[in-house]
């Protein structure tokens, strides 16, 4: 696929699925899937399925069989659990707040359908912890609470799961509250791509 139709296509799937995939890292990662073809892909913080669905249409355009390649969504559909902790900027509260998460959850289901690999749970990151042994995961997407608690937590809980070499995108890392973050992270892995809102590293 060259660059014009890799940036058409994940134009599309931007266009199509809820969600805010900035296009430079929507491309990476549709070129890290090809590339790589992650058996186990997990997303932390699904929102509308974009980069879930990101994954999924970047691995249809590799093989017919995809069912040996599961991607899997960890997202609790609760304004509790986005808003714990400082998990927005304060600014964005009142939106967060009223926005009706559970129609979101109700509509990323019925698009994530399309995708017979794509796997939705209703759960909170440390919850989904335990469907994952260590280490199983070949693409990790740390896009949950931004708090700088949760954030680290999710670093700490999840980036061991990943395997040797796996990807590893940590989404608005140019957030103060992320930091803390950012820099666990990449104690455990080598910085290999980074866009204004994201960075992409490889598990050491």
């Amino acid at each position: 696929m060259n660059s014009m139709a890799l940036a058409q296509r994940v134009n599309e799937i931007r266009g199509r699925y809820a969600g805010w995939c900035p296009q430079d890292k929507g491309e990476h990662v549709f070129e890290t899937v090809t590339a790589h073809c992650p058996r186990v892909s997990v997303e932390l913080g699904v929102y509308g399925g974009q980069f879930l669905a990101l994954i999924a249409s970047a691995m249809q355009e590799v093989t017919d069989d995809i069912s040996e390649y599961a991607i899997h969504g960890i997202d609790p559909w609760s304004t509790d659990a986005l808003l714990s902790r400082g998990g927005v900027y304060s600014g964005d509260c009142e939106y967060w707040s009223t926005l009706d998460l559970e129609s979101v959850y109700r509509q990323t289901l019925q698009a994530m359908r399309e995708f017979s690999n794509v796997h939705l749970h209703r759960m909170d990151s440390v919850s989904g912890l335990v469907k994952f042994p260590f280490p199983t995961i070949d693409l990790l997407h740390i896009d949950g609470n931004h708090s700088e608690w949760h954030s680290t937590q999710d670093v700490l809980n999840w980036v061991p799961r990943v395997r040797q070499g796996g990807w590893i995108y940590l989404d608005d890392s140019d957030w103060p509250s992320l930091q803390t973050a950012r820099r666990f992270l990449l104690e455990d892995a080598d910085l290999c791509a980074e866009g204004k809102t994201w960075l992409a590293a490889r598990k050491k």
